[in-house]
């Protein structure tokens, strides 16, 4: 083609109906799981909110990684509750595969992991010997994640230095990814991540 006008044409229709499949899926997750374990009113109203939430509905619009990020962690906490109910080993594995999806979409979904182990630990108060998933399925879901990120992304794992210096760089030294903050778009501070994460994920999940 000529100047000004790509050689290959593309649109972003494709990637904005991924969206809308996985707004809809993320969505249905949370209602099922809100009726299994609090009544049918409560899945419900979890899946009006949720489906209502501006928010949420400008990213299922996006073609961008928030909604899918979204799902995967849905979809994984929804199973590690599943998980909790009967462990199984096929389960740790698939629930291992789920937190390796998650971490492949965005690195955030690494708080999945104090989620999983401070449960581990806290079971010991609340459960019953026979109702407790063992350390061996812990660690197992947590080697399968990481065998299932290196399957899919070996890139930071065969290059880990260069990595590691990308996100020091990213994180630690220019102050993270632009965000529209205090109105302008600019490199945010890191105490910004910091309340984003107190704000988006209720401490009492983690202690």
């Amino acid at each position: 083609g000529y100047f000004g006008v790509p050689v290959f044409p593309y649109n972003l229709t494709f990637s904005r109906l991924m969206a809308i499949l996985f707004s809809i899926l993320t969505v249905y997750i949370s209602t099922y799981i809100s009726m299994r374990y609090f009544g049918k009113i409560s899945g419900l109203a979890t899946g009006i909110i949720l489906s209502t939430i501006p928010f949420f509905v400008g990213l299922s619009q996006n073609a961008n990684l928030d909604i899918i990020f979204s799902f995967f962690f849905t979809v994984s906490i929804s199973f590690l509750l599943l998980y909790i109910e009967k462990p199984t080993l096929k389960k740790a594995i698939f629930l291992g595969f789920l937190i390796g999806c998650l971490q492949l979409t965005k690195q955030t979904g690494i708080v999945i992991y104090p989620l999983l182990f401070s449960y581990y630990v806290l079971q010991f108060f609340v459960k019953k010997s026979s109702q407790r998933f063992t350390l061996n399925h812990v660690l197992l879901i947590v080697g399968f994640s990481f065998t299932t990120l290196f399957l899919l992304w070996p890139m930071p794992f065969l290059h880990f230095n260069e990595y590691l210096n990308f996100t020091k760089n990213m994180w630690l030294t220019s102050g993270g990814y632009p965000e529209w903050f205090l109105g302008h778009l600019r490199i945010t501070p890191i105490f910004y991540y910091v309340l984003y994460f107190l704000i988006s994920i209720p401490i009492a999940l983690l202690f």
